[in-house]
């Protein structure tokens, strides 16, 4: 992969993440309108759901339109079904925009994702998979603390005016990837099947690792800000934490994931931190307090994604990764949908502190849990496979 085509992979991946981080500050923006938790948990969840239901017909449209007119189009689908936030309406009527906003989003990032998968080689993947992933990071650095901003002085329409100007973005950023590789050329049969897919070794592991790496992350960037802000607060100080560490761990942390072993064991240990993170941010008195809590919690991320980015083309052969690809996603999506359904609930009984505890918890605990049962076999049975030279 040449160096423009890593940048220019970084360029579409923070124009997608910058539509995404908008959203980040979604929850204070309904709590200052009114919405109750149950409803701002719905209208958070649908999106996701919408993603995850898509996520096979991502896969087909990657495989049969290529990578440049899934990007294309997708985007043109997240511009348009935007516009619909702009127009005053009843809680269906949002219900509605946030589940085609999330089904042209998960589109979009299958087609971005398998794209990456299949041109980054395995002997510089996890150093590419680290610097693309810094398009991640970005918005948490540029977007959220505009939206703070906006939000803070009562700009509501200002903010959710920025959303199809994303959309839209997103569709021209398509143009960055080469048209050449918008088509694989390979029969349809030759992609190979679920089957193969289901019985690869290591799936099981990844899928559960995503899915709580997702659960912590979704309760973590969408509704520790919330909390700060009605504690008084900055509510993007955290974010802004998470952002410098994570961002400072891709540059200058690469060469710790330079193997399949390496990136195995920090998948499982990520989300111990993160979850031990978001915890001490529940007791947190000070934006001081916030930030240092956001910079722990952002070197577990650091690591995290670019490592799940990484695994996934090394788990999965190249004639199976567009269906690998969403099922991980799948996976991750799943996380994202039940964080905002479970803090809604929960805070019905125990208020927003209360819900996310357990959240965070489950984090620490499980992470831990797959680490030992999971990854810890996976890695020596990988680390012996390198060392004798048959390994990524």
């Amino acid at each position: 992969m040449k160096d423009r085509e890593i940048l220019h992979s970084s360029v579409v991946t923070y124009v997608v993440q910058g539509f995404m981080a908008l959203y980040f500050l979604y929850p204070l923006a309904l709590s200052r309108q009114g919405v109750d938790l149950v409803r701002t948990g719905w209208l958070m969840s649908a999106f996701f759901l919408a993603t995850t239901l898509v996520r096979p017909l991502g896969s087909l449209c990657t495989e049969r339109l290529g990578v440049w007119r899934t990007l294309l189009l997708s985007g043109l689908g997240m511009g348009v079904a935007s516009l619909g936030l702009a127009v005053p309406g009843s809680f269906s009527l949002l219900l509605a925009v946030r589940l085609l906003q999330g089904g042209f989003y998960g589109v979009y990032m299958v087609g971005l994702t398998a794209y990456q998968a299949l041109v980054i080689p395995p002997d510089i993947r996890g150093a590419a998979f680290a610097l693309v992933s810094v398009g991640y990071v970005m918005p948490q650095l540029t977007v959220v603390p505009g939206a703070d901003f906006l939000l803070s002085r009562g700009w509501l329409g200002v903010y959710l005016a920025q959303a199809p100007l994303w959309g839209f973005a997103c569709a021209a950023a398509a143009f960055l990837v080469p048209r050449e590789l918008a088509r694989e050329r390979r029969p349809r049969e030759d992609w190979g099947s679920w089957g193969e897919l289901r019985r690869l070794s290591g799936l099981v592991p990844l899928l559960v690792s995503l899915l709580l790496f997702a659960l912590v992350n979704a309760t973590g960037l969408q509704y520790l800000p919330s909390l700060a802000g009605e504690k008084g607060l900055s509510a993007s100080r955290f974010v802004v934490g998470v952002a410098l560490a994570a961002l400072g761990v891709r540059l200058a942390g690469s060469r710790f994931m330079d193997s399949c072993a390496k990136r195995m064991g920090l998948l499982g240990g990520s989300v111990v931190l993160m979850g031990g993170a978001g915890l001490a941010a529940l007791e947190a008195g000070s934006d001081g307090a916030l930030l240092a809590c956001g910079l722990l919690y952002g070197v577990g991320m650091g690591f995290g994604f670019p490592v799940v980015l990484a695994l996934i083309p090394d788990l999965i052969p190249p004639r199976l990764r567009p269906k690998g690809v969403a099922l991980a996603f799948f996976a991750m999506d799943g996380g994202w949908i039940a964080a905002p359904l479970a803090v809604g609930y929960l805070g019905r009984f125990a208020g927003l502190e209360g819900a996310i505890l357990p959240i965070m918890g489950l984090g620490l605990l499980g992470g831990g849990a797959v680490w030992g049962f999971g990854w810890r076999p996976l890695c020596r049975r990988r680390r012996g496979e390198e060392e004798s030279g048959d390994g990524t």
